[in-house]
């Protein structure tokens, strides 16, 4: 019963995956507080390792307490915004559920392999009546009551192990009786289906995978919250240049307003100069009011990200700090992107982490193709006597009981398990070709966000070229029309050209900086070069193990 003992509470010797603990998984995305951006903001980082700051139960800290416990800042930079989003954001409090609800399911699959007590008591009685030549019918009775008690365990190596203790009174007659005691230990050792530890931790290894999947997912979530966070920032920022720009533009064409009117006064232009004139100042208060709406949506959205809604009443305008023209990292060579990408992004690893699933499956089935046969060896100490006390004091006497066979079963088609190996084989092949079509895909996107990115920095120098130049040729047209050389058409048609190469600088900037987020997003890394800590960062040969 010792030997027993430690086989039911310990495992028999077997791996570790099984006996371990369930999988509690660091499902909180942690960021470090910012700190507030008054000037310039640094250039980005280099990508480098995350550090986590977990608190006593495993879970990252947390610097917040309730989602939307304030409004977003009056001064909010870059940084800011992203921390807020992290500590605000329903949706992703939403998410972080999901890598624990899969961390139960783990648990309940560890659960078939631990060890179970049982205990049961049963009382007979048999009521009968007995004929004895020339006497009377006399009515006799016999009973037996059974109590047992004992403990049974499901081991991976396809052992079962079952220890019991039992007493019991046998009556052969209503007035012979005794009282047994026994004492037993088996073991069932499946010899060849059931026999594989793989196939019989295959749910359990399951389970598991489904538990790194989901943080997969949850990382994958908040690097697409971080992504948008960002580019809402900036949409806000490139919506309240826009504004800028457009007031500025209004006060020119006034000005020019003014001037054409004084000169009208002074007989030296035509009235009708003043409808060009006029009819500029009134496409500069539509594009400004045009202008307005878009910054009040762009700042809806932001303060949404950071679960921070205005109330009644229009949006309050934001102070946003980064500025647009904040040095950003250097890009590395496009393979290198692309490497990265196939190493880090979180739905890459989360198919491989499936298809790792689907030869879990080929592992299970495979072991259903074999016959069952089962090696059984039953041991036993009794004892009896005339009660139950003493009947377990004869339990150390020399007697004792062995029972030992095989147990063969095999059925000759065998189609269902041969179907199912099959079907199992074929979705894991299946699986491991969606692995290599997306590899292909992410890089593809990775190649494709890259280009976008050049693109985008030579954009800047041709526009701020075309912004200069733009701004010459307004001088020179406004001079020509103090002289008498031109109209106020021309002049506007200047003032509109400055204009739209004003914005398209400004949408330069902001499209840069939406590009470099873009490409960090495809390569998996803007966690990474943000400092932000969170669940789900596994290289490329963990997620295929």
């Amino acid at each position: 019963m010792t030997l027993a003992a430690a086989v039911l509470a310990q495992g028999g010797g077997c791996g570790k995956s099984w006996v371990a603990a369930p999988l509690q998984p660091r499902w909180q995305v942690a960021a470090e507080p910012p700190a507030v951006a008054e000037e310039a903001v640094a250039a980005e980082p280099a990508p480098a390792e995350e550090s986590d700051e977990l608190s006593e139960d495993g879970a990252p800290r947390q610097a917040n307490s309730e989602p939307g416990a304030s409004a977003v800042p009056a001064r909010l930079s870059l940084e800011e915004a992203v921390f807020l989003a992290l500590q605000r954001n329903r949706s992703l409090r939403v998410q972080q559920f999901q890598p624990r609800i899969a961390g139960t399911f783990q648990a309940l699959e560890q659960a078939a392999f631990d060890p179970v007590l049982y205990a049961r008591y049963d009382t007979t009685r048999d009521y009968y009546r007995e004929t004895i030549p020339r006497l009377e019918h006399q009515y006799r009775q016999l009973g037996e009551d059974v109590f047992e008690f004992g403990a049974w365990r499901q081991l991976p190596s396809g052992t079962r192990v079952d220890a019991s203790a039992k007493a019991w009174r046998e009556d052969d007659t209503p007035d012979v009786g005794q009282n047994v005691s026994r004492v037993g230990l088996s073991f069932t050792q499946a010899l060849l289906r059931g026999r594989d530890t793989g196939a019989n931790l295959a749910r359990v290894d399951r389970a598991r995978i489904d538990v790194l999947a989901s943080e997969y997912e949850l990382r994958g979530f908040a690097e697409f919250l971080v992504a948008e966070v960002e580019s809402t920032y900036w949409d806000c920022r490139l919506a309240q240049s826009k504004v800028a720009i457009l007031n500025e533009s209004l006060e020119l064409a006034r000005r020019q307003l003014h001037e054409t009117d004084q000169r009208i006064e002074a007989g030296v232009l035509p009235r009708t100069e003043r409808f060009a004139a006029e009819a500029e100042v009134a496409l500069r208060e539509q594009a400004l009011i045009d202008a307005e709406s878009q910054r009040d949506v762009a700042q809806l959205k932001l303060g949404r990200l950071l679960d921070a809604m205005p109330g009644d009443g229009a949006p309050r305008e934001v102070e946003l700090l980064t500025p647009m023209g904040a040095a950003l990292a250097p890009l590395d060579p496009p393979q290198e992107h692309a490497d990265l990408a196939v190493a880090l992004r979180p739905d890459v690893n989360e198919a491989r982490a499936r298809a790792r699933q689907r030869s879990l499956d080929v592992v299970e089935t495979r072991d259903g193709l074999l016959p069952q046969l089962d090696l059984f060896v039953r041991l036993g100490k009794t004892g009896y006597a005339d009660s139950f006390g003493r009947s377990a004091g004869n339990l150390g006497r020399n007697g004792y009981d062995v029972f030992a066979g095989l147990h063969y079963e095999f059925p000759p088609a065998n189609r269902a398990a041969r179907a199912g190996y099959e079907a199992a084989d074929l979705r894991h092949n299946q699986a491991h070709r969606a692995v290599q079509n997306l590899e292909q895909l992410v890089q593809l996107d990775v190649r494709t966000a890259y280009v976008e990115v050049r693109r985008a920095q030579r954009q800047i120098d041709a526009v701020a070229t075309t912004v200069d130049l733009q701004r010459k040729t307004l001088e020179a047209e406004q001079a020509k029309f103090r002289a008498g050389e031109s109209t106020s058409i021309l002049v506007a048609q200047a003032q509109r050209d400055l204009l739209a190469s004003e914005l398209e600088q400004v949408e330069a900037l902001v499209g840069l900086r939406k590009a470099m987020i873009d490409l960090y997003r495809l390569e998996g890394s803007l966690l990474i070069r943000r400092g932000i800590a969170a669940p789900g960062r596994v290289m490329r040969a963990e997620a295929d193990g």
